[in-house]
């Protein structure tokens, strides 16, 4: 297993050695503590970090819909980014471009979700990041 980051910088190098394995992100992502990520990103949540997440937790969320405590895990992340100090000038800082490249990715994890406890939690979380 990959070791828990313990500062964005740590993240960003893990991050980029499973970059092209969505495995290895879900994985990665599931064994993160949400209720720890304010302190491991402190304030230095860049966007392009921040894209990382987000592209990935999505498709994973819409690939694996069927797995709702894997989607639990997985959208806890996107919880615990939100109380990142700094989160909401992050997301000022996304620029029209990636809101229009994420936004087909909600659209498709919302819809994979259907019916299920998840889409109630998706909804509160895409109302938090504002896409």
């Amino acid at each position: 297993p990959l070791p828990l980051p313990k500062s964005c910088l740590e993240f960003e190098r893990t991050w980029k050695t499973i970059i092209n394995d969505r495995e290895a992100q879900c994985k990665f992502l599931k064994a993160l503590p949400p209720q720890k990520l304010a302190l491991i990103f402190k304030d230095s949540l860049s966007v392009v970090v921040l894209k990382w997440v987000l592209d990935s937790v999505l498709t994973l969320v819409d690939s694996q819909a069927e797995d709702e405590d894997t989607g639990r895990l997985l959208l806890g992340v996107l919880k615990g980014l939100a109380n990142v100090p700094r989160f909401s000038m992050t997301l000022m800082f996304l620029s029209t471009k990636d809101k229009k490249v994420l936004l087909p990715l909600w659209e498709s994890a919302m819809i994979a979700t259907e019916g299920t406890d998840l889409k109630h939690i998706l909804v509160d979380i895409k109302k938090l990041y504002n896409i």
